[in-house]
């Protein structure tokens, strides 16, 4: 349960900033068009490890807008420098691809402060209706980050309708060798 109320707690903490501004700047009408995007090298794909997985289906709605998901600290996760995650799952929803309004997330927080957020808005991928898409997130673990900071994967929903989840899955990606964090 521990996960589930940390990703409550951030996600309401995510759309209250998102939506009111910050110190005065001009915000886009859209904050979810300049999603960024991370790679992962092709050299590290094929030395994961699953550290989480939720085989259960789960329907997002607004009333459940966050899913399970990973919640872990970074001493429990012990990963080394130049390590990433990969988040994969399955996606269906019967609306138009255009009103599908969910995001993957990956993000890593200090004391409830987000110092690293990335989010694939899967309604910018176009995804169709009424059939499982697999959508995945690469995230690059970054460096200086204390045992006790907290790593989440989770998919936080904003539109109309329902939207399903099923096979979510996390892997750490590090290859062998390399130094750890801390």
């Amino acid at each position: 349960m521990r996960w589930f109320f940390g990703g409550l707690a951030l996600g309401v903490f995510i759309v209250v900033n998102l939506f009111l501004g910050a110190g005065g700047q001009e915000r886009s009408s859209d904050p979810f068009e300049y999603a960024e995007q991370e790679r992962m090298p092709d050299s590290l794909q094929k030395f994961g490890k699953r550290i989480f997985i939720y085989n259960q289906p789960f329907t997002l709605s607004s009333e459940k807008p966050f899913s399970p998901g990973l919640y872990t600290t970074f001493r429990e996760l012990n990963p080394m420098a130049g390590a990433w995650l990969r988040t994969t799952a399955l996606v269906w929803h019967n609306g138009s691809p255009d009103s599908l309004a969910c995001s993957l997330v990956t993000t890593c927080n200090q004391q409830g402060t987000n110092y690293k957020y990335l989010y694939l808005p899967l309604e910018k991928s176009k995804l169709p209706s009424r059939q499982w898409s697999r959508v995945t997130l690469d995230y690059k673990i970054p460096r200086g980050a204390s045992p006790d900071d907290v790593i989440q994967a989770y998919f936080w929903f904003r539109g109309k309708g329902e939207m399903r989840v099923e096979e979510m899955e996390v892997f750490s990606h590090q290859a062998g060798g390399v130094a750890k964090i801390f």
